[in-house]
């Protein structure tokens, strides 16, 4: 998949996440399918941190796709991202 798709599939992601409605089964499924067909590799240093700043649990986000720790969990993962916890301002 070309750096182009990369970007956008990554910036979908990223608004699933966090401007999703809170319990969307079809946001839910876009979403799974987006993360599998992202590559950790393929992502550029930017585009890598803002989805694992997405995908960490954030109490205080007013929207986006409500998931489970185990799914974050995993997703964090394959991305490595991080193991400190995102500061939000």
């Amino acid at each position: 998949m070309g750096k182009v798709w990369n970007g956008v599939l990554a910036l979908q992601a990223i608004h699933i996440l966090t401007k999703s409605k809170d319990s969307n089964e079809t946001e839910h499924s876009n979403l799974q399918r987006i993360l599998h067909l992202l590559t950790g590799e393929a992502l550029t240093d930017d585009q890598r941190q803002d989805l694992c700043k997405a995908l960490k649990s954030d109490p205080q986000r007013a929207a986006g796709l409500d998931v489970s720790d185990e799914f974050r969990s995993k997703w964090l993962g394959k991305f490595s991202c991080p193991k400190e916890k995102a500061v939000f301002p």
